[in-house]
C-alpha cells in the first residue's frame, strides 16, 4: 500500500501520540489535531488547497467542538473519505448521525490499537466510488 495521508483528530495528547506513532510506523503521513474546530479548520484547509486525504480517525467528544459536528460542517468537502470516530460512549443517536456521514468503523475506548491499525488499513483499501 502507497503512503496515505491520515487525519487524526484526539484531544488526549499521550493516546493520540500513540495512535500517531502506530500509524507511522505502518509508513503513513498524520496530521494531529487536539480539538473539535481544529479538526473542522483543518479539513477546509485540505479542501482549500485540493489536498489528498486519505483517513479521518476522530475522536467524538473534544474541546471546541466534537468531531462528528466538524464532519457534519464539513459536509461535501471529502465526501468518499473513510471515517473511524472513537468514543467512550456509544448511544443510538450518535449511531444514526455516524450512518448518516458513512463513517466506516465507530470504536468504544479503550481502543486496541492493533485493530485501529488493521480497520485503517482496510478503510483506505475500498476504492473510491
Amino acid at each position: 500500500m502507497s503512503r496515505k495521508r491520515i487525519l487524526l483528530a484526539e484531544d488526549h495528547d499521550d493516546f493520540r501520540e500513540v495512535v500517531a506513532f502506530a500509524l507511522r510506523d505502518d509508513g503513513h503521513e498524520v496530521l494531529e489535531v487536539s480539538r473539535g474546530d481544529d479538526l473542522l479548520h483543518a479539513l477546509m484547509a485540505l479542501r482549500d488547497r485540493d489536498a489528498n486525504l486519505d483517513l479521518v480517525i476522530s475522536d467524538l467528544e473534544m474541546p471546541g467542538m466534537s468531531g462528528l459536528d466538524a464532519l457534519e460542517l464539513a459536509g461535501g468537502t471529502f465526501l468518499s473519505l473513510p471515517v473511524v470516530l472513537m468514543t467512550g460512549s456509544v448511544d443510538p443517536t450518535l449511531t444514526r448521525r455516524a450512518g448518516r456521514l458513512e463513517v466506516g468503523c465507530i470504536f468504544r475506548k479503550p481502543i486496541d490499537i492493533n485493530a485501529l491499525r488493521a480497520t485503517a488499513i482496510a478503510l483506505m483499501s475500498k476504492p473510491t466510488v
